[in-house]
Parts: structure tokens; sequence; C-alpha cells
């Protein structure tokens, strides 16, 4: 596949799939003032494909960050170590987020690196992500798990969906429910701190 043109189709795929948020910093293009890039996790100027497995979505400061940097230094054992895979590794395993959820503190050698390197808590980000939270009671992060689980109540056929964070990152338990009898299709949002 050429490396210098990503397709719409592979472009729509990358974007859905990180539910509209940076997979480094989870920004949401949603607040966002600059457009998301579909970037290259190993670059092209370094043999990188435009695959779907070599793709992210990325906000405009991450993106311009990383540039075509794979590698960067872990400030505690000042090893020089891979940055953060977003498709061969899970966010949660490299980075946890801080008391008031407005900073992200890396937990490896690739968490820390790539805190630094794509300067993660930079001033604008922390500020929007305190809005977030603050403000419009929600967390910048937005990736969920679905399970449709089909209930038969009084003779209604009844689809019901559950939406649930996927990695544990969110300071609420957001549940999204999604209901339907054989008419109407129902939403409801809950947001409900854990104890």
């Amino acid at each position: 596949m050429s490396n210098d043109r990503i397709p719409t189709e592979l472009r729509q795929l990358v974007i859905d799939r990180a539910h509209g948020c940076c997979e480094y910093c989870y920004s949401q293009s949603r607040f966002s003032m600059q457009s998301f890039s579909v970037e290259h996790i190993r670059p092209v100027s370094k043999a990188g494909l435009s695959t779907e497995d070599n793709l992210a979505l990325s906000c405009q400061g991450c993106n311009n960050h990383k540039y075509n940097k794979t590698d960067g230094y872990d400030p505690i054992t000042v090893q020089k170590v891979a940055l953060f895979h977003p498709r061969q590794q899970n966010w949660s395993d490299h980075f946890i987020w801080n008391e008031d959820y407005s900073l992200i503190i890396g937990i490896t050698s690739i968490g820390r690196a790539t805190v630094e390197v794509l300067h993660l808590n930079r001033d604008d980000v922390v500020n929007l992500r305190q809005v977030y939270i603050r403000w419009v009671n929600i967390h910048p992060v937005s990736w969920y798990i679905t399970q449709t689980i089909p209930y038969n109540c009084r003779g209604n056929h009844i689809l019901f969906s559950v939406q649930f964070p996927a990695n544990g990152c969110l300071p609420a338990s957001c549940v999204k429910y999604t209901w339907a009898n054989r008419r109407h299709w129902y939403n409801s949002h809950q947001c409900v701190r854990p104890a």
C-alpha cells in the first residue's frame, strides 16, 4: 500500500476505532480547535506503512511532538525505550491519571518516555481536562466496551445495550444504556461515582 496517501475508508476506520479521541493524550476531537491527524505510528520516513496496524488518531499537539520519533528516554532510568504503540499495547498498562484526572502519569519506562516526548501534559491539554471534569462532568476517555443483551419483558423483545469504559480510567463509572422495543429506541446516560 502506498505510504503517501491513506485511503478514505482506512482513515475513517482509524477515527471510528479511536472514538474521536487522541490515542496518546485522550483529547477529544469534538472539543479541539485543530483537526486531528491519522498518523503513522512508525513513520513513513522509517519504513512505516499505511496499514491499519500502523495508524493511530492523534491530536495536533501529540502529532507535532511525536513527528518521526519512535523512541525516547525514560526520565527515571535514563534508558532509551520505544514510545507507546497504540496498536500493540494497552494504554492502561503504561499510564494512569493523577487524583484530579488532569495529568497523565507514566508508570512504565515506555509510559514515562511517551509522556516526556509527546508532552502529554501540555498546559492547554491539562486546562481542557480540568474543564471536562469540573464543568462538563465528563472525562477525556471515550473508550467503551459494548455488550448487547436480548431480554424478554412481558412479551416485548428488548435489546439492552450496555457501554462501559474499557480501561477503568474514568473518574466516574459511566454507563450508557440503549434499549429497544418493537417501535422505539431509547437512550439514557447514567454516571455513578464508585464507592
